[in-house]
């Protein structure tokens, strides 16, 4: 066990929550229980005699009523949609904030946020199909239009020997931390600090920054222990305005405790898609023409990722294969639902899900193996670098480098491909209903283009690292740790990593980049401070600075030395850049069993395989693989937002379902190095890697198992009442290959 996990193990961390002070001001946010309403009135008289109560928010109050930015991707329709802190005059979602109180205690604020009337004059809910406008002036309630083409598609469609409809839906899921979002906010000599905050440190402070109109390094965010990030956590919300401006106005350091139910209600969701698609191939299962047409609930605002998750749809669904002609168009709408944001292995999850049930069902109706029409139809290792030859508009997708088949073929034979077929045929002549399904994606990381950290050698002879990256439980300080010591040449109890550091410029962590940018502007600093240390070290001897040795103690040269301790103090600077990301090649193949008198589903074993390039922490590439194979099996079977026009009817853990210790099959993980010519380590990150194939592979197995029944399933999560009827459609298995 490493130092760190020991650390949390034992009770070491150091959460948001273990920091406030006890005479801190507790806020509570007031929430729409209506999706889509007009706000006819709000009387916050009673709230304010209660006891402990010091003041309460509302839109009314702020002149003018900030929005929530756009960071990536804005057009002039999200950025005339941008979600206010407070709403005014309509909700547009349940678990909007319409008002924030503060008071003394935390029991306090609950009971007077209860006596707030807001009142309410119902409209009908939205949703991708029907409804009314949530803006007026915006009939048909489209937010962004994406469109990715290439190739005469038509003519591959008409000349191909074979042509396949499929629908496809995905319903919402989140990313759910254990911990929920934390905030502590307080001002002193006119700075604004902050604990709690994570992923784009740098963006929330210059949003916050804006938002008072202040400089942005008078924004000041502390660092402190995440407990789950996984892409919900970090972006910019109402919520961290709305503690800031409750602790200008009371002078006193505020915190806001988010609630469970709360926290499912506001925070990022993801993946409601619906699919339309018509794939060409010919009679030996070559892939010719991909045409899809996605529509994308986006919910009722624009988060920040503005229009990201529409375009990584259409990117993502290609795969590995190099298709003719593909004609891919994404229809982002808006509803009167939570907004959708990023979350682990954002968009690629369902996309995958939908491209590999694809594969599975032509191979299976044309009698192919599905290992063999993969294997056939990868992009080739001399054809890297490989670029996607999308049309403009849209955004050039580059594989800088892999070999698909060497991958696939190296996985297949440390699975024991062939044994477990054999196994598989011996159990299913025992009247077992088992299958193994595949899962093959190209997973993207390293975006935001650059990244500067900062190397000191302090007086004391210890060096720290500084970085704006956040530690958000992916094992960033020890893999930065392992590799500065190891750089340096010195012992690891010798290095510090300050992880967090928004005075560092930087783009935050996000996109499995931090191992890319760090580890490479790291090695950058490194070099410098080295020639910083040769210089010093020469000039104090006297002798040239390319007759200074360093070593693990210091410096020497002709039988003189000094120590790391003597040539402080160094400060050097690091920076990497890198203009796209890198890519490599994730591979799931999962063992399911079915039950078909229940249409129960037991993922019995899921094996991962990924291209992470160099690994330059083995071990922690490893954990991350296996724990997002776990995710992704929750994705597949259990995790589901449901609503009911509009209304959550699933945001407790009693009906949000996820994988529990004992759902999960045995996990088995591969790391391949195949390297990256995109930056010096040859590092790829490995964050989402093991999720994003996982929901297509446990789909594929359940499919194996029905056999020639296995076309019902079109959905995550995996249902078991759509198994049992799946199963009970025809009188017997009939399994091709």
């Amino acid at each position: 066990m490493s130092d760190e996990a020991a650390r949390f193990v034992w009770g070491g961390g150091r959460f948001t929550e273990d920091l406030a002070r006890g005479d801190a001001l507790h806020l509570v946010v007031v929430r729409s229980v209506l999706p889509h309403a007009l706000i006819t009135g709000i009387d916050v008289s009673e709230a304010l005699e209660r006891p402990g109560v010091v003041q309460v928010l509302t839109a009314d109050d702020l002149d003018p009523l900030p929005r929530i930015p756009i960071r990536v991707g804005p057009t002039p329709r999200l950025e005339s949609r941008l979600q206010p802190v407070l709403a005014e005059e309509k909700v547009r979602y349940v678990g909007e904030p319409i008002a924030a109180l503060l008071a003394e205690s935390a029991a306090a604020a609950v009971d007077a946020a209860e006596a707030i009337r807001v009142d309410l004059s119902p409209l009908d809910p939205v949703d991708t199909t029907s409804g009314p406008a949530l803006w007026d002036e915006d009939a048909d309630n489209t937010l962004v239009e994406v469109e990715a083409t290439y190739g005469p598609i038509e003519e591959v469609m008409a000349a191909a020997d074979h042509l396949y409809d499929f629908v496809f839906d995905t319903s919402r899921r989140t990313g759910l931390p254990i911990e929920t979002r934390q905030l502590l906010a307080e001002w002193v000599d006119d700075e604004l600090h902050l604990w709690g905050p994570t992923k784009f440190l740098r963006f929330t402070c210059r949003t916050l920054a804006d938002l008072f109109d202040m400089a942005t390094e008078r924004v000041v965010p502390h660092r402190v222990d995440v407990g789950g990030m996984f892409g919900v956590r970090g972006e910019v919300y109402p919520e961290d305005y709305l503690v800031a401006w409750a602790a200008r106005a009371s002078g006193r350091m505020v915190r806001w405790h988010e609630g469970r139910r709360e926290h499912l209600l506001s925070i990022n969701h993801a993946g409601e898609q619906h699919h339309r698609l018509r794939v060409a191939v010919d009679d030996f299962g070559v892939f010719l023409g991909l045409a899809d047409q996605v529509v994308l609930d986006m919910g009722a605002y624009p988060r920040p990722i503005g229009s990201r998750i529409p375009h990584i749809i259409v990117e993502t669904l290609p795969g590995p294969y190099p298709w003719k002609a593909v004609d891919l168009r994404c229809r982002g709408i808006a509803t009167s639902k939570t907004p959708i944001g990023t979350i682990r292995g954002p968009a690629a999850f369902e996309t995958t899900f939908v491209r590999e049930r694809v594969i599975e069902a032509i191979a299976a109706r044309l009698g192919l193996t599905p290992l063999e029409t993969r294997r056939r139809n990868l992009i080739r290792p001399a054809a890297m670098p490989y670029q996607v030859p999308f049309e403009p508009p849209a955004e050039p997708v580059v594989f800088d480098s892999g070999d698909f088949q060497g991958v696939l073929d190296r996985f297949a034979s440390l699975v024991g491909f062939e044994g477990l077929l054999g196994e598989i045929r011996r159990r299913r002549a025992e009247g077992e209903a088992v299958g193994l399904g595949w899962g093959l994606s190209v997973v993207h990381s390293g975006l935001g283009r650059e990244e500067k950290v900062s190397l000191v050698l302090d007086e004391d002879g210890a060096f720290r690292l500084h970085t704006s990256a956040a530690e958000v439980g992916q094992g960033l300080d020890a893999t930065v740790s392992s590799l500065l010591s190891h750089t340096l040449g010195v012992d690891r109890e010798g290095v510090t990593v300050v992880s967090g550091d928004a005075s560092v410029a930087g783009n935050g962590t996000f996109s499995s980049r931090s191992t890319i940018f760090v580890g490479n502007a790291t090695i950058a600093a490194v070099d410098q401070l080295k020639r910083m240390a040769r210089e010093r070290a020469g000039n104090s001897l006297g002798v040239p600075e390319e007759g200074v040795r360093l070593t693990s103690a210091g410096a020497e040269a002709d039988g003189e030395a000094l120590t790391w301790k003597e040539l402080a103090p160094l400060k050097a600077t690091g920076e990497f850049k890198m203009e796209r990301p890198t890519y490599g090649l994730s591979v799931h193949l999962a063992q399911v069993k079915v039950d078909p008198e229940t249409g129960e589903i037991r993922p019995e074993r899921l094996w991962v395989g990924y291209d992470c390039g160099v690994p330059i922490d083995r071990t922690n590439v490893m954990d991350q693989l296996v724990g997002a194979a776990l995710a992704g099996v929750g994705g597949a079977l259990y995790e589901r937002l449901v609503f009911q026009e509009s209304i959550p009817v699933s945001a407790t853990l009693a009906d949000y379902l996820v994988a529990h210790a004992s759902d999960a099959p045995e996990i088995h993980a591969y790391v391949f190095d195949v390297g990256s010519p995109s930056n010096p380590l040859g590092a790829k990150g490995a964050g989402e890697a093991g999720l994003i194939g996982a929901g297509a592979a446990v789909a594929n197995g359940v499919a194996d198992a029905l056999g020639s029944r296995g076309d019902g399933i079109t959905r995550l999560p995996l249902r078991s009442e759509e198994v049992f009827f799946a199963a009970s459609s025809g009188a017997e298995q009939d399994w091709p290959g």
